[in-house]
């Protein structure tokens, strides 16, 4: 199934986050993660992104950022393929470091503004690696605890978030246009219907293709009863790609078995 294209709209909120292929740890050392800081101010100022909140973990990293004029992708392919290189420089190693595309939550209201930055200097004390947030150093927690700058962090942008837990006494505070909101919300439900719809489906077609194979293999060769499986999964209204993840081959040769 192709990749959901992100949702990028200006001057709305995203709570990004990025982690190690296969989980493995992307952080070994201190002198990694100021590394990584220092790749980070780089993006910041190659890219009108701004950062509110930070917080980097050994297999992966959380960021609150604010979306300007440019992509958030180029924001992050300029922060994650220059650290993938001083990593696999400094590690002698080879091939991806980063798992998949780098997942992005677009922050619609107020009360999940605050809530993503809560959620994002509270991992080091979840995990037990300090007793309160702003005990650890490569978080952001500090500077909103203090609201003073410190040196590693003079780059963060809190904007007005310091005082965004004093205005949560409404329902739906949106942050933006409602319209907005309300047309991304409808998006987001049409995706989960989708996802749903298909699970459902992978489901059904295996259970019809294991039937199938079970009941016209016996009489055929393996070559001949694997395209009459699939005219069959066609028939009942499977689509040629489902059929194709079935048989772990490509969409066209399932469209050439259709037509022998």
């Amino acid at each position: 199934m192709p990749r959901t294209g992100r949702i990028e709209i200006k001057n709305y909120y995203y709570h990004i986050i990025s982690r190690g292929q296969r989980k493995d740890n992307i952080f070994f050392c201190e002198k990694d993660m100021i590394h990584f800081i220092s790749n980070l101010k780089k993006a910041l100022h190659l890219t009108d992104v701004e950062l509110c909140a930070y917080c980097l973990m050994s297999n992966h990293y959380h960021l609150l950022i604010k979306k300007n004029n440019d992509k958030i992708e180029k924001f992050l392919r300029i922060l994650n393929t220059g650290y993938a290189m001083y990593f696999n420089r400094k590690y002698n190693l080879k091939g991806h470091v980063f798992q998949d595309r780098p997942k992005s939550y677009i922050i619609l209201d107020e009360k999940y503004l605050f809530t993503a930055v809560d959620y994002i200097h509270n991992n080091p004390s979840k995990k037990g690696m300090v007793k309160e947030p702003c005990d650890y150093l490569f978080s952001s927690a500090k500077i909103y605890k203090n609201r003073t700058p410190d040196s590693m962090i003079t780059f963060i942008k809190t904007n007005n978030i310091y005082d965004y837990k004093k205005i949560l006494n409404k329902e739906n505070e949106y942050l933006g246009d409602e319209k907005v909101f309300l047309k991304i919300e409808k998006r987001k439900n049409r995706i989960n219907k989708k996802y749903k719809q298909n699970r459902s489906n992978e489901k059904n077609i295996k259970k019809d293709f294991d039937a199938l194979s079970k009941s016209i293999s016996k009489d055929n060769p393996i070559k001949s009863s694997r395209k009459i499986i699939a005219k069959k999964l066609y028939e009942r209204g499977f689509t040629l790609n489902e059929i194709a993840v079935v048989f772990s081959r490509s969409k066209n040769t399932i469209s050439r078995w259709m037509a022998e």
